[in-house]
């Protein structure tokens, strides 16, 4: 019984985030030149135009208060987002030179752009990692 419970509050979650969660484009680029950060850039968008439906593909809870807005959510969890994010695949791009006996090197790592949603239960927050069916 508390299986059939508990199927059906992961249904309606699912169901809720296909109809009510805000969703996002969130994606990430760190420049390092000579092993120091140079810049590091989180950018959330929200969707700006109707796509396709999605499925979803991983849920991760958040830490949040009820008075926290979307952005201040992933901004405070940034850590722990970008941790399952990056497990999911990046872009890693080296640039190094030597010249008169001095190295020099730029790596760039980004995150490609990834659609997510963040929902709100009660008082937990849960981003989840979203995928466009075609």
């Amino acid at each position: 019984m508390d299986f059939l419970i508990f199927r059906f509050f992961i249904i309606f979650i699912f169901f809720q985030i296909s109809i009510f969660g805000e969703i996002y484009i969130l994606s990430y680029k760190i420049v390092t030149k000579n092993s120091v950060v140079a810049t590091e850039s989180l950018y959330i968008s929200q969707l700006m135009v109707p796509s396709k439906q999605f499925k979803v593909i991983q849920r991760m809870e958040l830490d949040s208060e009820d008075r926290d807005n979307n952005r201040y959510i992933i901004k405070k969890n940034r850590e722990n987002i970008l941790d399952v994010l990056f497990k999911r695949g990046i872009i890693i791009n080296d640039f190094t030179t030597a010249l008169n006996l001095q190295g020099s090197s730029q790596t760039t790592i980004i995150l490609p752009p990834i659609h997510i949603s963040i929902n709100r239960l009660n008082n937990d927050s849960y981003l989840t990692i979203l995928k466009e069916i075609d």
